[in-house]
C-alpha cells in the first residue's frame, strides 16, 4: 500500500500531494488573514498559487505564499477593499428589496436588478485577483467588466461555484467547520481559477 504513495507518479501519490498543497495553502490562507486588514493580500497570494497550479506548474506553498504576499502593494490593498465595501451596497439593496418584496410584489424588480449586480461584482472581485503586474487598478475593473458582458456565462460559473461551497458550508454546519478549516478556501479558489483559465485558452 505505502509503494503506492511512495511512487511519485501514481494518480494515488498525485491526488495526495495537490490535496496536501490545498491543506497547506487554506492554513496558509486563515493564518494570514487574521489582522483582518491582510485579507486582500491572503486571497490574491492564494489565488495565484491556485493559478500556477491549474497551470499544472511547479508549486512550493509556503514560499509562492510568502513571496506573492509581500508583493502586494498598500495601493492594491486598499483597491480590493474598496471592491469589498462597493459590493456591499448591492447585497444590502437586494436584502431591503427582499423585506419589501414580501409585502408588494412590484419590489420584484428592483430586488432582480440587485440580484444581477451583485453576481457580477462577485465575480468582478475574483477576476480583479487575476490582475495584471503591469495594469493599473482601473484598467483592470474595466477590463473585467467588458469581459463580463461579453462572456456573462462566466458570472454565472462563478457564481455557483461560490454559492455552492456556502451551500454546503450552511447546510452541515458545525462539521463544515472542519472543512473550511482544511481545504473549502483553497478548492474554492482552485476550480474558480480553473473556470477563469478555460476562459482565457479558449479565446
Amino acid at each position: 500500500m505505502l509503494r503506492i504513495f511512495k511512487d511519485n507518479n501514481s494518480i494515488f501519490a498525485v491526488i495526495f500531494r495537490e490535496l496536501w498543497n490545498l491543506f497547506i495553502l487554506n492554513i496558509l490562507f486563515l493564518a494570514s488573514m487574521l489582522l483582518v486588514v491582510t485579507i486582500p493580500a491572503s486571497l490574491i497570494a492564494a489565488f495565484k498559487i491556485c493559478q500556477r497550479m491549474v497551470q499544472d506548474k511547479s508549486v512550493s506553498v509556503y514560499a509562492d505564499f510568502k513571496w506573492h504576499f509581500k508583493k502586494v502593494s498598500v495601493k492594491q490593498n486598499l483597491s480590493f477593499w474598496l471592491l469589498i465595501l462597493f459590493g456591499c451596497v448591492p447585497a444590502y439593496s437586494m436584502y431591503i428589496y427582499f423585506q419589501l418584496t414580501q409585502h408588494a410584489t412590484i419590489y420584484s424588480l428592483p430586488l432582480t436588478i440587485s440580484f444581477i449586480v451583485l453576481a457580477m461584482w462577485t465575480s468582478l472581485i475574483f477576476l480583479y485577483l487575476n490582475k495584471r503586474p503591469e495594469e493599473g487598478s482601473l484598467t483592470t475593473i474595466k477590463r473585467t467588466l467588458l469581459q463580463q458582458i461579453a462572456e456573462p456565462s462566466l458570472i454565472i460559473k462563478i457564481n455557483i461555484i461560490l454559492g455552492c461551497f456556502i451551500l454546503i458550508a450552511v447546510a452541515v454546519f458545525p462539521l463544515s467547520f472542519l472543512f473550511i478549516i482544511s481545504i473549502m478556501v483553497s478548492l474554492c479558489l482552485l476550480l474558480i481559477a480553473n473556470v477563469i483559465n478555460k476562459s482565457k485558452s479558449e479565446k
